[in-house]
């Protein structure tokens, strides 16, 4: 069905059959390989979510104009990038809380991530802007990334239950949102009125 799709779309846009042949495997971007039968496929450019330093180093391998669609920064990955704009979506974010009436708006990512600092960082600048105080969320001592769902969900309850109400909370991406609605839920925080 994904092969019918691709020649649906190659047909569409009038493209030759090998001009944008998809050559992806689940976790490449992790091992920093990709589908070794690429080259004979005569690839015109690579779209690609650069992740890792040593994916930048197998894709520059191909030859090819890469673009790069991930908002991380990585050392060696110093291809063209295209992404959002973090700092318009978190000013349109902050505005709609600020509108609101929200004075209390806090970020939650996870700290240590590359991709996620990006939008930390637009996050406090539009907050400095608005001359607000950032509340970011960070893990209490002893606790990292890697402690665990159940612990980093109690860490984030915590932070949440410090927070001055009522406060808007933006949270970098769908899974942490939905996981802070949770921890809003075991901690009783009323979602939108308290914490929104």
């Amino acid at each position: 069905m994904e092969q019918l799709r691709a020649r649906d779309h190659r047909r569409h846009l009038e493209l030759p059959a090998t001009a944008w042949p998809v050559a992806v495997a689940p976790g490449s971007h992790r091992r920093g390989r990709l589908d070794p039968r690429a080259p004979r496929l005569g690839r015109q450019g690579i779209i690609a979510q650069v992740r890792s330093a040593s994916l930048a180093a197998a894709l520059k391998q191909y030859q090819v104009p890469v673009v790069n669609v991930s908002g991380s920064t990585v050392p060696g990955a110093d291809f063209p990038r295209v992404s959002s704009d973090a700092a318009a979506v978190r000013r349109m974010a902050v505005d709609h809380l600020y509108d609101c009436g929200l004075r209390t708006i806090a970020f939650c990512g996870e700290r240590g991530r590359r991709f996620v600092e990006y939008w930390t960082v637009a996050y406090q600048q539009v907050i400095k802007q608005r001359r607000l105080r950032a509340h970011i969320y960070t893990h209490a001592p002893g606790i990292t990334q890697r402690s665990g769902y159940a612990t980093i969900q109690h860490d984030r309850e915590r932070w949440l239950e410090e927070l001055l109400k009522p406060a808007g909370v933006i949270g970098w991406d769908t899974k942490i949102c939905r996981e802070l609605a949770g921890a809003c839920e075991w901690t009783g925080l009323a979602v939108p009125d308290e914490v929104a």
